[in-house]
């Protein structure tokens, strides 16, 4: 399998899927508690697109090294993405380089993009539920020790339920997902309070963004707050900017139930090929094969 080794040394697993004469190539920023292997529609999707996709676990995700559900800091993914984005520079000459995340690598790829438009070129930022706030409830007493915890002990984890059943109405994927050896089910006091930093100082950043945005949004999140997100988009200041919202569907998008995926991945083929990142002019028929 190959991998990769970040700046720290931790060895990280990424995956390529090359499609046929593309001219565009993704990077993908998975979830929190997610890996790679678990996007094959979507990454199939992409590749009747005509684009090759690159993917990776973050440290402590998957099959990447590292403490399951810990990061020092937000820096860390960061500074694991700049070592894919590398990697993407390294190994393809294509016309476009499009960024793709869902809800904590959604939150990634913002923060990293507001930090600094330097680290890569992208023609698109493609996001999927962006981790930009909470609606699950956590009780007081967990946000409390957390708090506490990441003062003395921040490696200190909690188990996590996961909440599979929130996650899509499909229930292949909510099976899959709840038999996933590879799914982290735990959560660190210093992630935690990180991730917390940063979804409450993202407006800067936000409004550094340039980059071409499309942001796929599921009404029925039971994880990520949707009303949050709606708001925090407004403060994108990229003049091509698209906000779509799939009332009912559940958190995992690009994962749902057919007649939300379907929507979600028709929607974004339109999205790139009005701005001529792709030159398709495929129909959903292949969806059903997919």
């Amino acid at each position: 399998m190959p991998h990769v080794f970040a700046q720290d040394g931790l060895r990280l697993h990424y995956q390529v899927h090359e499609a046929d004469n593309a001219h565009t190539v993704a990077l993908l920023f998975h979830g929190y508690g997610d890996h790679c292997q678990r996007y094959d529609s979507l990454i199939s999707w992409l590749k009747y697109l005509g684009i090759s996709v690159v993917c990776f676990d973050f440290r402590g995700h998957g099959l990447s090294e590292g403490q399951r559900g810990y990061i020092s800091s937000f820096n860390d993914y960061l500074s694991d993405a700049e070592v894919m984005i590398n990697i993407l520079e390294r190994d393809f000459d294509t016309d476009h380089k499009l960024l793709f995340g869902h809800s904590t690598g959604g939150l990634v790829a913002l923060y990293m993009l507001g930090q600094d438009q330097e680290i890569g070129y992208w023609d698109a930022v493609i996001l999927s539920s962006p981790f930009l706030g909470l609606r699950l409830h956590v009780p007081l007493w967990k946000i409390v020790l957390a708090r506490t915890m990441n003062v003395l002990f921040p490696r200190f984890s909690l188990k996590s339920k996961g909440h599979p059943d929130l996650l899509s109405h499909s229930q292949v994927v909510v099976e899959e997902s709840r038999n996933d050896p590879l799914i982290v089910r735990e959560v660190s006091a210093r992630w935690f309070t990180e991730i917390v930093r940063v979804q409450n100082n993202l407006t800067l950043q936000l409004g550094q963004i340039k980059t071409p945005s499309f942001w796929q949004v599921s009404g029925g999140d039971q994880i990520v707050d949707p009303v949050r997100t709606i708001d925090r988009f407004q403060e994108l200041s990229s003049d091509d900017k698209v906000l779509k919202v799939y009332e009912e569907a559940y958190h995992e998008l690009w994962f749902e139930a057919p007649q939300w995926q379907r929507e979600a991945f028709l929607d974004l083929q339109s999205f790139l090929t009005e701005r001529g990142l792709i030159n398709s002019t495929l129909d959903e028929i292949r969806l059903s094969k997919l």
